[in-house]
């Protein structure tokens, strides 16, 4: 019983029931009520084993009820020195970053959730971190309430949930010693949610003392100091990485719901067989090893060529692989009286045996194989009268994929078991003997729209499918879909039919509902690997497309590149010679330029040679300029040829 309980729970998650906690033995550190307690994980948290206690625990969990002390103090009054405290944001997520597993739907459920953790009684307190760290208070509850209050959960819950050492998350436990550094100050009591909010916001200002304060005389030392800071900077790191943390913890949770609803999609794929499960090299039975003048190489890559095999799906022929597991499909829905979801009125039962399609085309959608799907509808007689009107419309006189038994509510177990043992609700002569070996059972696949609530209206019938040993999985079509769509929500069954094209009339009776949820699933089934394939060979068109292109557009290249080298081939002889050295001119620009320098270098020789230096200077100014007014003295004879000249050759050359 235990086993089918833990494999259903790992097949529908964590949520979708509580199981009883065992009864164990009482051990010697347990307290009173006989909680067990862990001797290595979980012991006192008196402040002498301290020492002990951090070298080898986790958490530190109180054996007996803590003492839990009433603050009688003032608005803005110290805490006592020495105290401990925890920050309140770290408390009020204390379940999502310390409580694992099934404990912490629990948990969240009994004491976090609706704002339940403010109906627990707290003293609130405030500090104001170094100005450098943060401007804004810090709210505080003191160390022994949280004790006192998770000691509650673990004797409520029978959990075995602690405090955070120190040493291993120094941020969630905050020492303020009696140093001279500053402490919490006390903000007010509350026992719900809006006065805690209340008292959250009458935080007073940075600056404020009640007005019968003493002036302290103790001067804190600058270790003290540096080692406040520490601390504050640590409890404010410590929000910032947790919360940093719990989203990168829902991301990847998130990401492995997903993946985790891509897979189960695929499975239904190869129980349909139109997948193939992967097989690794020592399934294939490939051996590596050096090759062999026998061929051995070629063997080995021929081998190596069967684990990329991809078989396209062609739904105008029956699937192409091996029905994995030979499973059966069985799909139930349960309709409840809206009034009062503990009056179960109808029951669907639809059934799909995979070996009643293994030769049949599934045609588009898989639309084809819809007529093997056999199915039963059960009525309660107890509550036959009553019909869903006002939140959704009920037809439970309007099954159409058959006939409605009437059965009683004490019937009702038999009646739905029956559906799981062979001949799996097909029609079948009661001489016919329908029990079958333990080694023969066929596997069975749940299938169900949002099945956790299904099972559950199942369990309160009296019939938990989570007792079946050949149970092999649970299939949630409302998962399937939203893989196929990537959509962020659930969906309702209505919508999933439209968006695949499938006709779904007189919804909400369960036995019609039952067989269009595996109409449902075997469409995302066959859609998903259809439209893949779709897109896998568009996009193998576009490559194919581009290297087309490319390699038209390198072989004209190279074409191009060969054009205009050819000399006549073999019908030329080369020619007369070419190579004749001949005596060129000098362009008309360029011999107007040396002129020009020619002229100037003259005029400033000449200048230099003169008695008057001044127009020497000017001469060898007039040749760096290109001409212009230069120096006095006998050198301005002849300084108009040169600017013409210069100006000349300027206009030729620029």
């Amino acid at each position: 019983m235990g086993d089918n309980i833990d494999r259903l729970r790992a097949l529908l998650g964590e949520r979708a029931w509580e199981a009883p906690a065992p009864q164990e033995e009482p051990h010697a550190n347990s307290p009173q009520d006989g909680t067990p307690i862990d001797p290595v994980e979980y012991l006192s948290t008196d402040p002498e084993d301290d020492e002990k206690i951090l070298s080898i625990s986790r958490v530190l969990v109180p054996v007996s009820e803590p003492k839990r002390p009433d603050y009688d103090l003032e608005t803005g009054e110290l805490a006592p020195g020495g105290h401990r405290f925890v920050p309140l944001k770290a408390l009020e997520k204390y379940h999502h970053t310390y409580v694992e597993g099934a404990n912490r739907y629990k948990v969240n459920r009994n004491y976090f959730d609706k704002q339940k953790f403010y109906t627990h009684e707290w003293d609130f307190f405030y500090i104001y971190p170094p100005p450098e760290l943060s401007a804004s208070a810090s709210v505080l509850v003191p160390l022994s309430q949280v004790e006192h209050f998770i000691w509650i959960i673990n004797r409520h819950l029978k959990t075995h949930l602690g405090i955070p050492v120190m040493e291993r998350d120094p941020g969630f436990v905050i020492d303020f010693p009696d140093d001279g550094t500053p402490r919490p100050r006390y903000i007010g009591r509350s026992n719900d949610y809006e006065t805690a909010v209340l008292t959250k916001k009458a935080i007073p200002s940075k600056g404020y003392r009640p007005p019968n304060e003493p002036t302290s005389s103790t001067k804190p030392a600058d270790e003290s100091l540096e080692a406040f800071k520490e601390r504050m900077k640590e409890m404010l790191e410590t929000d910032k990485k947790k919360k940093l943390a719990l989203k990168s913890k829902k991301q990847a949770e998130r990401y492995a719901k997903q993946q985790g609803w891509n897979h189960v999609t695929k499975r239904v794929q190869r129980y349909l067989g139109l997948r193939e499960r992967q097989k690794d090299v020592d399934e294939w039975g490939i051996k590596i090893s050096a090759p062999t003048a026998g061929g051995g190489l070629a063997k080995i890559e021929a081998d190596l060529a069967k684990l990329n095999i991809r078989t396209q799906v062609d739904v105008t022929k029956p699937a192409p692989f091996e029905q994995e597991s030979s499973v059966v499909f069985i799909c139930v829905d349960v309709e409840a009286y809206e009034k009062n979801h503990r009056l179960i009125t109808e029951i669907g039962i639809a059934t799909l045996d995979t070996a009643d399609i293994a030769d049949l085309v599934p045609e588009e959608r898989g639309a084809n194989w819809f007529p093997a799907i056999r199915a039963r509808h059960f009525r309660i007689k107890e509550y036959g009268h009553l019909n869903n009107t006002e939140f959704l419309q009920g037809c439970a006189d309007m099954f159409r994929f058959g006939t409605s038994e009437w059965i009683t509510l004490a019937d009702a177990p038999k009646s739905v078991a029956d559906c799981f043992k062979p001949p799996f609700s097909a029609p079948h002569s009661p001489s016919t003997p329908t029990a079958e070996s333990p080694s023969d059972k066929r596997k069975i696949v749940l299938v169900g729209h949002d099945l956790p609530a299904d099972i559950a209206f199942l369990r309160q019938l009296g019939y938990d499918p989570g007792n079946l040993s050949n149970l092999l999985e649970c299939t949630d079509t409302t998962h399937m879909y939203r893989a196929f769509r990537r959509e962020p929500h659930n969906s309702g069954l209505g919508k999933v039919l439209a968006d695949l094209d499938i006709a779904g009339w007189d919804l909400h009776n369960a036995g019609n509902d039952a067989v269009y949820t595996l109409q449902a699933m075997v469409a995302i089934a066959v859609k998903s690997l259809v439209e893949k394939q779709d897109i896998r060979e568009r996009e193998k068109e576009v490559v194919e497309r581009k290297i087309r292109e490319a390699m038209e557009a390198a072989a004209e290249a190279v074409r191009e590149n060969k054009e205009g080298w050819s000399s006549g081939g073999e019908d030329s002889d080369g020619g007369v010679p070419g190579l004749v050295l001949k005596e060129e001119k000098m362009p008309q620009q360029q011999q107007q330029y040396g002129a020009a320098r020619g002229n100037r270098r003259e005029n400033y020789n000449s200048a230099r040679g003169g008695a008057n230096l001044g127009a020497a200077r000017g001469a060898r100014s007039s040749w760096r300029r290109g001409g212009g007014s230069g120096g006095s003295g006998g050198a301005n004879q002849g300084r108009k040829p040169e600017r013409e000249d210069s100006d000349a050759a300027r206009s030729a050359w620029w």
